[in-house]
C-alpha cells in the first residue's frame, strides 16, 4: 500500500453505477489539530448509487 496515494471512487459524469471510476488521489498532510485515519475497506451506499444516476443531485442557484 502506497503512503503518497489513496483509492477514491469518483463521478464525473452521472450516468449510473457503470460511470463510478477507482482512481487513485494524492494523500494531503494532516495541518494542526487534524489527524490522518488508515482506512482498510470502504462500501458505496445507495446514496453514492443514487448520485451516479443524478437521483439525489441537488442544483443550487443564486
Amino acid at each position: 500500500m502506497s503512503t503518497t496515494t489513496f483509492r477514491a471512487a469518483v463521478v464525473r459524469i452521472p450516468s449510473g453505477p457503470d460511470s463510478i471510476e477507482i482512481i487513485d488521489v494524492p494523500v494531503v498532510q494532516p495541518g494542526p489539530g487534524e489527524v490522518l485515519v488508515a482506512v482498510a475497506a470502504a462500501p458505496v451506499n445507495p446514496t453514492d448509487l443514487g448520485r451516479s444516476f443524478r437521483a439525489f443531485c441537488v442544483q443550487i442557484t443564486r
